[in-house]
């Protein structure tokens, strides 16, 4: 089908697990395309910013429910091929939290332009202790990893969470 979704493991908590959603057009008729282009796409990596996993979600639906509504969602849900995360971290998402079970902001584990660290574990920049050491931030890399010819890479933020309060 369209939709696939995968299941990545669990968080860093132990406790939530992180899944990848596909959505591929279908190899049949005029679909069969040899070089769909790829959008890979991630969100929530600052828990309280729902809004973002909101918004990714919207578009899942759009494109699986809505697509013959609109010539734009029509043309990507057949012509591009999508691979998201749609909560990236869903301990920070479940909890209302900035950070993930470890007290590590994911934006800031990944290797490249990794942090020296002058923050403290309290402060919302920490990065960990070293570089992908969160599970979070290895899903997400090894989706990028996965996808390197892809169009493009989109990390989904919000300055509020589903509710409107700003984080």
């Amino acid at each position: 089908g369209y939709l696939t979704m995968t299941t990545l493991g669990n968080d860093s908590s132990g406790s939530y697990v992180i899944y990848r959603i596909d959505l591929s057009p279908g190899t049949d008729r005029s679909y069969q395309k040899k070089n769909i282009p790829t959008i890979a796409i991630s969100a929530s990596l600052h828990g309280q910013e729902s809004a973002s996993a909101y918004a990714v979600l919207c578009l899942i639906e759009d494109l699986c429910g809505h697509y013959l509504d609109s010539p734009y969602l029509n043309y990507l849900r057949n012509n591009v091929r999508f691979v998201i995360i749609p909560v990236a971290n869903p301990y920070g998402f479940e909890n209302g939290i900035y950070k993930n079970a470890n007290g590590v902001n994911i934006n800031r584990n990944f290797s490249y332009g990794f942090a020296d660290n002058s923050y403290s574990s309290s402060d919302n920049g920490y990065g960990g202790t070293t570089a992908n050491s969160e599970a979070e931030t290895q899903y997400v890399k090894q989706m990028i990893d996965e996808n390197l010819d892809a169009l493009c890479y989109l990390d989904i933020h919000s300055n509020n969470d589903a509710y409107g309060n700003a984080s």
